[in-house]
């Protein structure tokens, strides 16, 4: 039975922006608004879509280098190569992958696990990982920032960028 969610008999959660509520039961779950389940569908289907063109798309690439940040400046960014990298995922070409990308089959298994995750999200109309991901997202977050840029500086130095 969906219970309703209001102001006055609970606390509202300051994380994003006030959005979250606590239910009425009080045990810690919380509710997600219909913009933010918009949201979450909107990103479970942003991802999904990723993956899917990833099975399609052929590994080489599509021809022309569409990297805005390579056509600028000269020089690959971070993310180039991640596309190809999750077309040679999708097709079992794991050493591929690696060469592509070094954090391609990591950044692939991420986009499908959130994918499945705000999908059951939107869903169910709830957050299902709160703790975790409030314990992990800065953690996780500036890891990740970190991986990427010490990947590229590398593929840089050693001209291993594809």
């Amino acid at each position: 039975m969906h219970q309703q969610v209001d102001n006055l008999h609970n606390p509202v959660k300051i994380a994003a922006g006030g959005k979250y509520r606590l239910d009425r039961a009080g045990c810690g779950r919380t509710v997600l608004g219909k913009k933010w389940i918009a949201v979450r569908a909107g990103g479970a289907l942003a991802l999904a879509i990723v993956l899917l063109l990833s099975f399609f798309l052929p590994c080489s690439g599509l021809g022309p280098n569409m990297c805005a940040f390579r056509n600028t400046f000269g020089i690959p960014c971070p993310g180039c190569g991640l596309m190809r990298s999750f077309c040679a995922v999708s097709h079992g070409r794991l050493r591929e992958a690696f060469i592509f990308h070094p954090l391609g089959l990591f950044i692939y298994a991420g986009f499908a696990l959130y994918a499945v995750i705000w999908a059951a999200e939107a869903l169910l109309g709830r957050r299902l990982l709160e703790k975790l991901e409030n314990k992990l997202k800065d953690r996780v977050l500036w890891c990740f920032v970190f991986a990427m840029i010490a990947v590229w500086l590398i593929r840089l130095a050693t001209g291993t960028v594809c």
